[in-house]
């Protein structure tokens, strides 16, 4: 009888995950482009990234960010008249997918319906079409700048590396950790910390704990124990929504120690802030930084192992999943060398630079 439910249930559940991928999936441009499948009937979500007027037929090329690859719709004149798609426009399109007679595409997409989801006005569209938008332009119209080719494939490539560290550690078994943004504590000591404080000064919580329920020392370190250095000395009004000083974290490094108490091995992976002086790329007040604690390790190489190959690792999987979108890079923004200094580094092996 028991087993009778079982079955019964997980039909349910295949049921309704048929049911949710034929109601409400549709496949995306690189996956159409991928699977060729000419003949069938394909519906296209994006935005128009170029038109192009001939007499009697419209060709769009629509993106949806899923890849550097647009694909070519043919629209007949009747149907472009009807919709007046524009460049930039956030466009819905079915139709027959059929081979291309043309260069540098295999297949096209022959409409049969067209509806703009979301119509643009390409006179005040800050992006123009077949035109190269230097960073220092496309830095004031932020909510559009993923829209350029250069800048979605850095998210592409981004999202790529970032998927890779997580691929590395679990597949060595390491336990990803969330460690706190907000900390009480300066693990690296050093670092300039950024305070954190309510706007409005009448929402302190009168129903927070008290500094002796939870063993609140002023001026110790949460965490160690220790004095803090100056910059992070609390003032001495007191009147903070912990009850205490609290800050945005400049590293997880002392949570991930805590951590290899109760498992071998820990990582994590998350932004950190850091008040610099400098505001140039080698000092940026947020970033993403990787954190990693080994329990029972007793040699340094064993440590330089793991850097290694999380690199490399890195590195093989941005070109091997994102090849179009690195040749991007290469092309248009890399130093001349760029490449061949990666070659160097998936062809070479780590020096442990004398260090014992």
């Amino acid at each position: 009888m028991a087993f009778i439910k079982y079955s019964i249930r997980t039909t349910r559940v295949i049921n309704f995950y048929i049911h949710f991928r034929k109601q409400y999936s549709t496949k995306n441009i690189k996956q159409i482009l991928l699977d060729q499948k000419t003949g069938q009937a394909t519906c296209v979500k994006g935005w128009v990234k170029g038109i192009q007027q001939h007499k009697g037929v419209t060709f769009l090329h629509v993106g949806d960010g899923s890849g550097p690859q647009h694909i070519q719709i043919i629209i007949p004149q009747e149907l472009a008249e009807a919709t007046k798609v524009t460049f930039g426009s956030c466009v819905e399109v079915q139709g027959v997918l059929k081979e291309s007679p043309a260069t540098g595409q295999s297949v096209e997409l022959l409409s049969t319906f067209v509806n703009v989801v979301g119509p643009c006005n390409s006179l005040e569209f800050p992006l123009k079409p077949k035109t190269r938008h230097p960073p220092q332009y496309t830095r004031d119209f932020l909510h559009v700048r993923p829209k350029t080719n250069v800048f979605s494939a850095l998210l592409r490539i981004r999202n790529v590396a970032s998927m890779a560290v997580h691929s590395f550690f679990q597949g060595q078994n390491y336990v990803f950790i969330h460690t706190p943004i907000l900390t009480s504590s300066d693990c690296e000591g050093a670092c300039e910390v950024f305070k954190v404080e309510p706007l409005k000064n009448d929402i302190m919580s009168s129903d927070s704990p008290d500094e002796d329920e939870i063993g609140y020392e002023p001026g110790k370190n949460i965490i160690s124990g220790e004095i803090r250095p100056a910059s992070v000395q609390e003032d001495s009004s007191f009147n903070h929504f912990f009850k205490r000083p609290s800050f945005l974290t400049v590293s997880g490094q002392l949570h991930l120690e805590v951590m290899t108490g109760a498992f071998t091995k820990v990582y994590n992976f998350g932004p950190v802030f850091r008040a610099e002086g400098s505001c140039g790329s080698f000092h940026l007040s947020e970033f993403y930084m990787v954190e990693a604690e080994i329990a029972f390790i007793n040699k340094l190489e064993n440590l330089q192992i793991v850097m290694e190959h999380l690199i490399k690792f890195v590195f093989k999987s941005v070109l091997d999943e994102c090849p179009e979108d690195f040749a991007l890079f290469l092309k248009y923004v890399a130093p001349s060398k760029h490449m061949s200094n990666i070659n160097s580094i998936m062809e070479s092996k780590f020096e442990s630079g004398g260090v014992t």
